[in-house]
């Protein structure tokens, strides 16, 4: 019984941090990745589309960008 009860006092410990890691960690991070393959725009998202490679196509031929 002692087993269950630690492990339920874990968990009550865990979650709160697993739920911030989510928010503000994971969840940013998913979706850069989906923006980096649109052309988003933030003042108005339904002109957003998909662009694929493009964007990237388009860092990697700027001089800029190869320089730093």
């Amino acid at each position: 019984m002692k087993k269950k009860r630690d492990s339920v006092l874990g968990m009550a410990f865990f979650g709160p941090a697993l739920v911030l890691l989510i928010i503000f960690l994971f969840l940013p991070m998913i979706l850069t990745l989906i923006f980096s393959f649109t052309d988003f725009f933030a003042l108005n998202p339904g002109l957003t589309h998909f662009t694929g490679l493009d964007n990237f196509f388009q860092i990697f031929k700027d001089e800029d960008f190869r320089k730093a």
